[in-house]
């Protein structure tokens, strides 16, 4: 607010409408600057604020603000997360639907502890595409923004990465050997998630851990 007078010396009376009735928020002031806090109160539209100036000879007016706001205390929506389980070697698509009153400012997927933005891939939906994660187990939370930064992290996950397909071993050498000379065994094993041991199972009974 603002204002002037011939007798230089003014005072404000700052009100609000948030309830339906005017309620003065600041009284006497000579300034005409208040900030309002607002953490108070909750949702609501068309908030109005009007200013009463009186000057040393109790002349005064009134000046009602044609500008309007908004309350909104509500957090987003966050509903529908969804992650499989997978198969090692594969990537994991995320998906989770995020809506709000106002607008959705961000979405922000934590991965065992680490964070990634999420994009909107259609209306309300949100998703992340995790690429080849490693085996095991991961839990999920999504943090949710609004534009006025209300924040829903109460949605959480999880989804497990596993190795159910069997090493490729190929390429088994044996060479003839005389009579007591030492016998090379050589063999190629793969897998994507790395070879742990290789055992060589000689005359059905004794077992041999191969070296790399």
């Amino acid at each position: 607010s603002g204002s002037t007078d011939v007798d230089s010396t003014v005072y404000y009376n700052i009100e609000s409408n948030i309830t339906g009735s005017w309620t003065p928020i600041v009284q006497n002031d000579t300034n005409g600057i208040y900030n309002f806090d607002i953490s108070g109160y909750s949702s609501r539209n068309g908030v109005a604020f009007r200013c009463n100036s009186t000057d040393l000879i109790n002349s005064s007016s009134y000046y009602t603000s044609a500008n309007k706001i908004s309350i909104d205390d509500t957090v987003p929506s966050v509903t529908n997360l969804v992650s499989n389980d997978i198969e090692f070697g594969n990537s994991n698509e995320i998906t989770v639907d995020v809506a709000d009153t106002n607008s959705v400012s961000s979405v922000i997927l934590n991965v065992n502890g680490v964070n990634y933005s999420m994009a909107l891939k259609v209306g309300n939906t949100y998703n992340y595409t995790l690429s080849s994660p490693s085996v095991g187990n991961y839990n999920l939370r999504v943090y949710a923004y609004d534009t006025f930064n209300n924040l829903n992290s109460s949605v959480v996950g999880q989804f497990s990465v596993n190795d159910t397909t069997n090493p490729n071993v190929f390429g088994l050498q044996i060479n003839n050997i005389e009579y007591n000379n030492d016998l090379v065994v050589k063999v190629n094993a793969t897998d994507l998630s790395g070879i742990n041991t290789v055992i060589l199972e000689y005359d059905n009974s004794t077992n041999y851990t191969m070296n790399l």
